[in-house]
């Protein structure tokens, strides 16, 4: 008898009718090599159109020859690809919980959550956060890759490794820089509408201790005046803020003038605040030396609210919450760390020979302070309370010239440096990139974008 292998052939049985073997040519296509045959009845047979006569099997080896598969067993090559999800975590989810709810059979949950633990805290998950699930198909789904977020910097991936096993790992997340400009109106205080504006703790302590170095926040700032704030960030591929970077310009419009504060590193590495002018803005004493505090006290002659009678305040009170971070006014050596009377726990810091600060009513010190200790201006020194004689949170701070205290308010202090010649020109150039940044209509658009 004699077979057709490829194409349409005929099948002659003597004295038995004709048969058809047909080829699916579409598994060729898909590039399966072997054919499968489907056996068609002499009568349909018939109708089909003749085709080219094949090879016959005696001239081919007989490993040549194809065998048949069943239909029912599909190639590795056609099988389904594991399929995607993403997951959200709703409340009082746990990573099991979502696991489990995803189709993975318990004991392999339960393998996969070990293996995450071992690199990073599960219990940190939180609501509306989306992990990314690849599940084999089939009967029992296997879980074959999770990538679960621990901040916009970092994720952990899950994967399975050949043996059926889990490996976790945590891998960076990429990030790139940009600068982002903010502006708002300031209805109470400088610091509550940096915070409403969403600015960086980062960022907002830098603007405010570097206004501090020019402007008294209580008597120089009021309702309708406004601050701008340019600085960087880093940001992940969906534009989530990883980490904030440089304060790089602020500016503050009050009823009386505006100050603007240019950042700018010099050749020999120093890095400053200057003015439009290239003048720095950073004074040898802080105006303020606490965040956002109220002036509640002015120097001289008072009532005192505890002992009754009047005599003389010599120094200035900022009222604000206990634990509010209280910074040196200058760079200065720690003459006094200690309990001082009425005065409570109080520092005094020499700045030079003629002048020196002093904070009283301190809750604690920072963490190492002692006599002797060198620190720099606007570093933490203590923080607010109510020790000695006081009736609330608040800070004393005294301006001594030459062991008298005078009013710090009414002190001038000089400015402390100005660009000359090729750094002030590098200095323009700057102030022009980053003044071009502020003048773009859709920054301000781009940035409350990015800022939700």
């Amino acid at each position: 008898m004699t077979i057709a292998t490829v194409g349409t052939g005929k099948v002659h049985l003597p004295e038995n009718g004709v048969l058809e073997l047909t080829l699916r040519a579409e598994h060729v296509l898909s590039g399966r090599a072997d054919p499968v045959a489907a056996v068609v009845p002499a009568a349909e047979a018939a109708t089909l159109p003749p085709t080219p006569r094949a090879v016959a099997p005696r001239d081919l080896p007989p490993a040549a020859i194809p065998r048949a598969k069943p239909v029912d067993q599909p190639a590795a090559a056609e099988m389904a690809a594991p399929a995607r999800a993403e997951v959200e975590v709703q409340r009082g989810d746990t990573l099991l919980d979502i696991l489990t709810r995803a189709g993975i059979e318990s004991v392999e949950a339960q393998d996969a959550v070990s293996s995450l633990r071992k690199v990073t805290n599960l219990r940190r998950l939180r609501i509306g956060q989306r992990l990314a699930l690849e599940v084999e198909p089939g009967e029992g789904q296997r879980l074959a890759r999770l990538v679960l977020p621990v901040d916009a910097a970092k994720e952990v991936h899950l994967v399975r490794e050949e043996d059926g096993s889990f490996a976790a790992r945590s891998v960076e997340r990429p990030l790139q820089r940009e600068m982002v400009r903010v502006r708002a109106a300031i209805a109470d205080s400088v610091y509550e509408a940096a915070r409403d504006a969403g600015l960086p703790a980062a960022i907002m302590g830098q603007m405010i201790k570097l206004l501090s170095w020019d402007v008294d926040f209580q008597r120089d700032v009021h309702p309708g005046d406004r601050f701008e704030s340019v600085f960087e960030r880093r940001v992940n591929e969906k534009g989530e803020m990883a980490a904030a970077g440089d304060l790089l310009f602020v500016g503050l419009d009050t009823q009386e003038r505006r100050i603007e504060a240019y950042r700018y590193t010099t050749s020999d590495g120093r890095t400053s605040f200057f003015d439009r002018d290239g003048r720095a803005l950073r004074k040898w004493l802080l105006k303020t030396p606490i965040d956002g505090a109220r002036l509640t006290s002015t120097f001289g002659m008072r009532r005192h609210p505890v002992l009754g009678y009047t005599r003389m305040h010599k120094g200035i009170d900022f009222a604000a919450p206990p634990g509010t971070p209280i910074l040196a006014a200058g760079d200065g050596e720690i003459e006094f760390a200690g309990r001082s009377s009425g005065y409570g726990k109080y520092v005094r810091i020499r700045h030079s020979r003629e002048y020196s600060t002093a904070y009283a009513h301190m809750s604690r010190f920072a963490p190492g302070l002692r006599r002797g200790k060198h620190v720099r201006q606007g570093e933490v020194i203590g923080y607010v309370g109510t020790t000695g004689l006081s009736t609330g949170p608040h800070l004393h701070y005294e301006l001594l010239v030459n062991g008298e205290q005078v009013n710090p308010l009414s002190v001038k202090v000089a400015l402390t440096d100005r660009l000359q010649g090729a750094e002030l020109k590098r200095f323009l150039a700057l102030r022009a990139e980053i003044d071009k940044l502020r003048r773009r209509p859709d920054s301000e658009q781009m940035i409350a974008q990015r800022m939700d």
